[in-house]
């Protein structure tokens, strides 16, 4: 590792250090917070967000920190770097944003509030990168749908990226033209029967999962797990239905 690595990740140990001290201040603290307190510190966060370099430092606060509300934090810079600087960062860093993330969701546990942050912030990337810059999208978030060991997620993130890549929500998180917009609507439109093919499968997969577990008397919560996964997919289908009919039909 070369010594401006090591220059990061030194800055990185100390920024982390501060910013889980600023929460804990600010949503963990058992005492009371005078108002002038709180309003320095929401400053200073605000503050190092709009900064820069400060989205490389909330990789590595997602890699190393154990505070859910500095890991939402590190999630805000990571939407504001979206929104303000995605074009400008290079291929290399891209890559290894997304490779931090996927790792971070596929074997943490955080609560749910974090989860949703960070498949939001996959879809933002999908919705600027997909397919030109970032060709294998899709195929990561079905793999993750087909794979049982991370289903839960990727059911999840799959409803998310279908909700937002079939949606012209006025109220983008990131910046994408009326063009753009059409550009991923038409590739999506094209990947519908992939979509269907790989959601019915794992519906399949589920109901089997959900007839073992419901005749397990002391399996109660794996089959509310599943019960809830389906019903996912299913909120999912209804958005796909229609778009498939008016495309196929």
């Amino acid at each position: 590792m070369n010594t401006s690595s090591n220059t990061t990740e030194q800055e990185s140990i100390q920024i982390l250090a501060q910013v889980d001290q600023a929460v804990n201040v600010l949503y963990n603290s058992s005492g009371y917070v005078e108002d002038s307190q709180r309003k320095t510190i929401e400053q200073q966060l605000e503050s190092f967000k709009q900064m820069p370099g400060s989205w490389v430092h909330s990789l590595y606060f997602l890699k190393h920190s154990k505070n859910n509300y500095t890991l939402f934090y590190a999630c805000s810079i990571l939407e504001n770097m979206l929104q303000t600087q995605w074009n400008n960062v290079e291929e290399g860093m891209r890559m290894h944003l997304r490779e931090v993330v996927f790792t971070f969701l596929l074997e943490r546990k955080p609560p749910h509030f974090v989860i949703t942050k960070l498949i939001k912030i996959l879809v933002d990337i999908g919705k600027l990168d997909w397919p030109e810059r970032y060709p294998d999208f899709l195929s990561h978030v079905l793999h993750t749908v087909s794979n049982e060991k991370h289903q839960q997620f990727g059911i999840l993130l799959l409803k998310i990226l279908i909700e937002e890549f079939t949606t012209n929500n006025s109220r983008q998180s990131v910046p994408v033209t009326g063009n753009r917009q059409r550009q991923i609507l038409t590739n999506f439109l094209q990947n519908i029967p992939l979509i269907i093919t790989t959601m019915a499968n794992t519906l399949l997969n589920l109901t089997n999962k959900l007839q073992h577990a419901s005749s397990e008397s002391n399996n109660k919560t794996n089959a509310n797990d599943v019960s809830s996964q389906c019903e996912v997919l299913f909120e999912s289908y209804q958005i796909l239905v229609p778009l498939f009919t008016t495309q196929y039909m």
